[in-house]
């Protein structure tokens, strides 16, 4: 990986965005939010998938889109 993606901190990243989205994961998958974290190598590119059982984080990803 280049110094970039070496430098980025995906725990803390993933921290924020769980916090933004309101979602938290859960040992019962119905009420369960996980958010996977891919961080390419060369330089930080970040693609987040979200699964939100409960529906909490879907008015915080709309106020992201706008």
């Amino acid at each position: 990986m280049s110094d970039a993606a070496d430098a980025f901190d995906a725990a803390a990243f993933e921290s924020t965005l769980r916090n933004y989205l309101q979602c938290e994961e859960n040992d019962d998958p119905a009420l369960s939010c996980g958010v996977t974290l891919r961080v390419a190598a060369g330089s930080v590119e970040v693609r987040a998938t979200v699964a939100d059982a409960l529906g909490a984080s879907a008015s915080a990803a709309a106020a992201l889109a706008a």
